[in-house]
């Protein structure tokens, strides 16, 4: 048995993930069925998937979703639904047996990644002491002497990295929690870490075996990357900024000697980089997980990730309300339907660039995921087109923004800051679902050109 228990855009997202809902209980205990449920997990691996295994994706799914949410974290699980449909896919189970991947470590990594965006699992497993957090920051430490600490050092390695470590050896578990509590940014940046403990305790207590896990923990590691676009941004500026004024004394060296640790160091900081994709399954997973994050999927949770705890009060707060300075009012909807969605493909050009030249692939796998990755790009490129071809703005002399049009299905929407926030989301939602009307929905219907 397996046991699954814009620049400022970014900055925006990360900070409100971290307030927008009360704290919850910090023991294990009365998280209930919040906590992902026990699954089987065969003993091998796998280049196919069975009805077992997508019964059970769809069961942590479930467990997930039951756990009493706020409208954002809802909007998170359908993100990862969308991953998981686009496995579902017919093309894109044949591009993973040409690429040698392993379909139930993508699919359990894939559960895995964002549920550190989930404050009730924030609190559980980053910022309170408790059993869980305490296995977990051991683990990413390489502190102690068990299987998956062991496994990740020995991962890490053999990937090449000089710091075979994700925390910072040198600080204390409590030292780290403390700066992850004061910089709410670090638990955006961090979000994949949380799920790394589900997969620590199934190897730790022989639920799963070392292949199992190595599967499952690369899949979830640099899920966001590559480091390009925002997350560029969110790496070499805004993560660094915070750490300098902060008031830990040892926010500074937080990702020194740990596989984010880059040869600059600003005012003291040690930059992070973003690491890159690990393993086949995991640049399928970057794949998807970026196109979702550029599509209607992403743009819908963004929008209600950055609307923080007025959005979630009063769904038809006026847009002037919604967001931080500068990105308020209408700006914010023309970040999410313009900035996005180009930076989300520069992050995916350079995905097919690692994947098409990196060591780590052989030849076959290269060619495979390379063209697998242009698939990605080409549809992102194509609903970017449209969107410019039917967005208009009107502004003022001064260069402000006063009105917003979007044009789809044989008629036109405008809105102003004025617009209550739930009329801006549903018309960027329904002018997305008209584009895929036209073009094929990113996931389910994700195909690839010849």
């Amino acid at each position: 048995m397996i046991k699954i228990k814009p620049p400022l855009l970014i900055l925006m997202v990360f900070s409100l993930q971290a307030t927008a809902q009360p704290a919850a209980s910090v023991h294990a205990a009365a998280f209930g069925s919040a906590l992902p449920v026990e699954l089987k997990a065969s003993k091998r691996r796998t280049c196919k998937t069975t009805p077992e295994l997508e019964a059970q994706v769809d069961q942590y799914i479930e467990a997930l979703k039951s756990s009493g949410l706020a409208p954002k974290e809802i909007k998170s699980i359908f993100h990862q639904e969308d991953l998981i449909a686009a496995t579902r896919n017919a093309v894109v189970i044949e591009v993973m047996k040409k690429a040698s991947v392993d379909f139930q470590g993508l699919k359990f990594g894939m559960l895995d990644t964002d549920v550190g965006k989930i404050a009730k699992f924030q609190e559980l497993l980053l910022l309170k002491p408790t059993k869980e957090s305490e296995e977990l920051f051991d683990s990413l430490r390489g502190v102690v002497n068990t299987p998956a600490a062991n496994e990740i050092k020995a991962i890490l390695k053999h990937q090449g990295f000089a710091y075979p470590n994700l925390l910072n050896p040198n600080l204390t578990n409590q030292e780290i929690r403390e700066i992850i509590a004061e910089l709410p940014v670090l638990r955006g940046y961090l979000h994949e870490m949380p799920g790394m403990q589900f997969a620590i305790r199934d190897y730790n207590t022989k639920n799963i075996t070392k292949d199992q896990f190595r599967e499952r923990f690369l899949v979830n590691l640099g899920h966001n990357g590559p480091n390009e676009g925002y997350w560029s941004y969110l790496s070499n500026t805004v993560v660094p900024a915070a750490l300098a004024k902060a008031k830990h004394p040892k926010a500074k060296i937080l990702f020194a000697d740990t596989i984010y640790a880059s040869e600059k160091i600003e005012n003291g900081v040690v930059v992070p980089n973003y690491p890159l994709p690990q393993s086949t399954a995991a640049v399928v997973h970057a794949v998807f997980d970026r196109l979702s994050q550029g599509s209607r999927g992403g743009v819908d949770k963004i929008f209600y990730e950055l609307g923080g705890t007025m959005l979630a009060d009063n769904q038809k707060s006026a847009l002037r309300g919604i967001g931080i300075p500068p990105n308020t009012g209408l700006q914010l909807p023309y970040e999410m339907l313009i900035g996005n969605p180009e930076k989300t493909v520069l992050q995916l050009q350079a995905l097919q660039k690692h994947a098409a030249t990196s060591p780590i692939f052989n030849k076959t796998q290269q060619k495979v995921l390379s063209h697998f990755v242009g698939g990605a790009i080409k549809r992102l490129q194509i609903q970017n087109e449209f969107i410019k071809q039917n967005f208009e703005t009107t502004k003022d002399a001064s260069g402000a923004m006063q009105k917003m049009t979007l044009h789809y299905a044989s008629k036109s929407v405008t809105f102003t800051n004025d617009t209550p926030a739930d009329e801006v989301a549903n018309a960027m939602r329904e002018m997305l679902r008209h584009e895929e009307s036209l073009h094929g929905e990113p996931f389910k219907e994700f195909t690839l050109s010849k």
